[in-house]
């Protein structure tokens, strides 16, 4: 009983060390993720304080890492590599880097297009 009791523990505790989610973790804080991009954008208004350089609208991707339930708005233009393009939902690996030092209201991780895994026209 106490064998059986033993294997049973140690299956689960191999078990666990291979389940995992979507993201690889890499040196420096950074991980390849996989994020799922809508095919529709949201608008925001962008950060203070207003100027002439800053435009009156922004619009946001809607992000979805897989795996897990973080769902975010990502700026167009924010995932460098990638050129969104109105009407198409992305699956795409990315390389989310964490930002040493961050402003308190600025981004807190940079993203690097790895590979667009999939493109899928939706609607018209």
């Amino acid at each position: 009983m106490l064998r059986r009791s033993f294997i049973i523990l140690l299956v689960l505790a191999c078990s666990s060390l291979f389940l995992g989610t979507s993201c690889k973790k890499e040196k420096n804080g950074q991980e390849e993720i996989i994020m799922k991009i809508d095919a529709t954008l949201d608008q925001g208004s962008p950060a203070p304080p207003a100027t002439t350089d800053n435009p009156t609208v922004i619009y946001y991707m809607r992000a979805t890492v897989q795996g897990t339930n973080e769902k975010f708005g990502l700026a167009l233009g924010r995932i460098e590599g990638f050129e969104y393009e109105a009407g198409n939902e992305y699956l795409l690996k990315v390389l989310k880097t964490p930002i040493a030092n961050p402003a308190a209201d600025g981004h807190t991780a940079t993203y690097k297009l790895i590979e667009i895994i999939s493109k899928t026209k939706v609607g018209n």
